[in-house]
């Protein structure tokens, strides 16, 4: 019987006040649908608990000078550069080349985790400067693998690690092989059953039983290496980063890519866990929480792309095993507990049980604003974590909030949910589900489909098939208990809004700090808006701000730098359809010595004219549109006004325009400085 379990406790939300996440890093497709709660009801705090006291916590800047120490200056680090007849320049050098079992032997993994140690010790980050470290078995903390000391075992406080960002490499050794055991395991009740023991899986850097513990700026390369089946059901691959039974945990800015196998995982029991800013990049398994679970957590603002590999769950909170009192037989589960999954951007993993995947035991978990495209099903839960802790299906996850997300082109069901109590779920988007059969032959395409649920609340969610019957598709029920199943139709297919006019110009606060203003006409129907940064070399699209206002500043510029922004329109029941780069306007940071900015512009649908407006007292103003493709000024208009019509507009299309209080002799090669972008969306529609 489930002892974790608040009997009595319901999820009834009512539509009120949104929650507040920090909001941005990686754009999507699409955005979230927004909705509004009584945050008061929720069954725990979306208070973050930031125990970083430092000043830089949640912030993008590298750790200052002042606060990490090189590993190059620390004793440790220098003595294993001495015994290989190394100095820094050398060993980078020789890391960046290829991999040499000369130079990465046992020694310098040690060596590598007594230098972070060291740099601890005095209170500061160990700094990995740009360059590539291999890794293997790099260990700082005592790992504990045995239950039955971890009373016992003696922890460590403030492992603070830092680099340059994707610049410091940790990179797998190319010599890393890593196998489990199937071992028997009993039940409280004397039945056996078999266990797949990774206590032996090497772990590329290993943190375990520590307190304070930042890992930040670090890119972790899997090297490519790939997870192949080999004799004896033994399995070759690796953890990239595994954290062991820590507390107060920030894992902020880092990237893990090329690998198949587990990227960042969690073992043991973790408390105030919180994983942001980070990437998942041609890998299966992006957070894993197994063996072990999550105590009042965060997982935000992440971004998960499993490109070629496609199989394994992104954000699992998977299973930890249960413990039994020696004494009484007694057993103690142990579950995921008030973790908070908000803000992701997940895709590409079509076989996955879940782009977000929660299996018994887990209680009080809010999955809210993710974006997940792609993946088997969108949000699934499961009993798999039953399965193997030898327990036959009981219930699975209880007390789950999962609102204002959106799904996109599952492989199979937009929310599929096994063995679940007490799920409120509202407010999502779950979109183009396709008719078609899974692997087990059951057939796909239903927006949320429930078998053995208890007490589940479904409201107001947005759900588009394309099916014959869409109406008979929506929500589908297998075998369940039919207790107090509260289901509250509200569906609706999305309506499209129409996308903003915007405009994008440097400019200067009223404090005379330089940003970018972007600007745009307020949409009928819109209940906020979403600033993206648009990447043209890789076409994607980084999410940076939310605002119910028409007009946002964006800091952290750099002078002569172009930038590119996509606002989007979002209401309650649908979308515009602006994240494309035809609805991109730029920005080049700097002015020249006779620009002018415009303060006001209308655009006139009836006729096509667009108006320009600006400030200033010059005799004479000279506008020249500007071609960004070719670096050309042309069509000088001459005005004595500090105003300008330009008729013959078209909308759906990019135009620059550039306003000097002098007449410009060269009109090529301009470097794009002083101008205004517009992006006119097509006509609106009624």
């Amino acid at each position: 019987m489930r002892n974790v379990r608040k009997n009595g406790f319901l999820l009834a939300l009512s539509l009120v006040l949104g929650i507040v996440f920090f909001v941005g890093f990686i754009g999507t497709k699409y955005v979230n649908v927004y909705a509004e709660a009584d945050t008061e009801n929720l069954p725990f705090s979306t208070t973050r608990n930031d125990f970083n006291k430092t000043g830089i916590s949640m912030v993008k800047d590298r750790v200052p000078e002042e606060d990490r120490i090189s590993i190059f200056d620390t004793e440790n680090f220098k003595t294993f550069l001495n015994n290989k007849n190394l100095d820094k320049q050398g060993f980078l050098n020789q890391s960046s080349q290829e991999y040499s079992t000369e130079i990465f032997d046992n020694t310098y993994y040690w060596y590598v985790g007594e230098a972070i140690k060291e740099a601890n010790a005095q209170g500061k980050y160990a700094y990995f400067p740009t360059g590539v470290y291999y890794m293997k078995n790099t260990t700082v903390g005592n790992p504990v693998y045995n239950p039955d000391i971890q009373t016992s075992v003696v922890r460590i406080s403030d492992v603070k690690i830092c680099g340059d960002g994707e610049s410091t490499i940790f990179k797998t050794a190319e010599d890393v092989k890593i196998k489990y055991n199937i071992i028997t395991e009993y039940d409280a009740d004397g039945n056996p059953h078999d266990k797949k023991d990774y206590t032996i899986w090497d772990k590329v850097l290993h943190i375990a039983n520590a307190d304070n513990v930042i890992v930040r700026d670090i890119c972790f390369d899997g090297n490519n290496k790939k997870v192949e089946k080999i004799e004896n059901g033994d399995q070759e691959g690796f953890l990239q980063l595994t954290i062991e039974s820590c507390n107060n945990v920030e894992i902020f800015g880092c990237k893990f890519r090329d690998n198949n196998n587990g990227n960042l995982n969690f073992r043991g029991h973790n408390d105030n866990v919180n994983v942001y800013y980070c990437e998942f990049l041609n890998s299966d398994v992006g957070v894993l929480v197994q063996p072990g679970y999550l105590t009042n957590s965060y997982i935000c603002n992440n971004f998960f792309d499993g490109q070629k590999w496609e199989l394994s769950e992104p954000i699992s909170l998977y299973y930890s095993p249960a413990e039994v009192v020696k004494d009484t037989g007694d057993t103690i589960e142990h579950p995921n507990e008030n973790v908070v999954i908000s803000g992701n951007n997940i895709r590409n993993h079509t076989q996955a049980a879940g782009g977000i995947f929660v299996t018994y035991p887990s209680t009080n978990i809010l999955i809210e604003d993710n974006y997940i495209l792609k993946c088997g099903a969108g949000i699934g839960c499961g009993k798999r974590g039953q399965e193997q802790m030898g327990k036959e299906p009981d219930l699975g996850p209880d007390n789950v909030i999962v609102r204002n997300n959106i799904i996109d082109n599952p492989t199979w069901h937009g929310i599929q949910l096994v063995y679940s109590t007490n799920w409120t779920i509202e407010n999502n988007v779950i979109k183009n589900l396709y008719y078609k059969e899974t692997p087990n032959g059951n057939f796909g395409g239903e927006g949320i489909i429930l078998e053995k649920c208890e007490n589940m609340k479904i409201y107001n969610n947005t759900i588009q098939t394309f099916r014959d019957n869409p109406e008979d598709h929506r929500i589908c029920f297998v075998d369940n208990y039919d207790k107090n199943n509260d289901i509250i139709d509200g569906l609706e297919y999305e309506k499209p809004i129409n996308c903003p006019l915007v405009s994008a110009q440097y400019g200067k606060d009223k404090d005379g700090k330089s940003c970018v203003i972007l600007k745009w006409d307020k949409v009928e129907g819109a209940d906020y808006y979403q600033v993206y940064k648009y990447f043209a070399k890789s076409n994607t699209f980084q999410r940076s701000k939310d605002t119910r206002g028409n007009s946002v500043k964006i800091y952290s510029i750099e002078e002569g730098k172009n930038y590119r922004y996509v606002v989007q329109a979002v209401s309650r029941k649908g979308i515009s359809k602006s994240l494309i780069k035809e609805c991109a306007v730029s920005a080049t940071v700097g002015k020249t010595e006779n620009s002018v900015n415009v303060s006001d512009w209308n655009y006139d649908y009836s006729n096509n004219t667009l108006t320009l407006k600006w400030e200033g007292n010059a005799e004479k103003y000279y506008i020249y549109k500007y071609y960004l493709s070719s670096k050309v000024l042309k069509e000088s208009k001459e005005v004595t006004k500090n105003s300008c019509k330009y008729k013959n507009i078209d909308s759906g299309k990019n135009y620059r325009f550039l306003i000097s209080t002098k007449k410009l002799d060269n009109l090529e090669n301009y470097d794009g400085k002083g101008c205004i972008t517009f992006y006119i969306p097509n006509k609106k529609t009624e």
